[in-house]
């Protein structure tokens, strides 16, 4: 979606014809370097009372946008939670989702924790 509002973008003032400014870089740069900048994000999070951290970035396959994250929880735990997925939402809940069964499976979080959160 943003990056095709971004082409839009550029296609219209394209349209416009020659432009009176130094150059158009230095007229469009800008706008899509924020745009793009905005693609990757990282945080931190509360995970069943635990502070973790998640780490997000953007990258293409067969010229679609996808989403790569990952959740960790550094004071908690080693296990890491991954996902990969079109949706910037999807792909973190799919990372917790990750990193809570592979916590399950390790014997760190008990089935009623992890049940309160995946709401099951």
């Amino acid at each position: 979606m943003r990056i095709t509002l971004c082409l839009v973008s550029l296609l219209v003032l394209l349209s416009y014809g020659p432009c009176q400014c130094t150059s158009f870089l230095d007229l469009i740069l800008p706008t899509l370097t924020t745009h793009f900048v905005k693609l990757w994000r990282q945080g931190d999070l509360e995970l069943l009372g635990k502070y973790c951290t998640y780490n997000m970035r953007p990258f293409f396959k067969n010229w679609k946008l996808y989403y790569s994250a990952s959740v960790i929880c550094p004071g908690w735990t080693q296990i890491r939670g991954s996902a990969k997925a079109s949706s910037m939402t999807a792909v973190l809940n799919q990372a917790i989702e990750d990193f809570l069964t592979k916590a399950l499976k390790a014997g760190v979080v008990k089935k009623e924790e992890a049940r309160t959160y995946y709401g099951k």
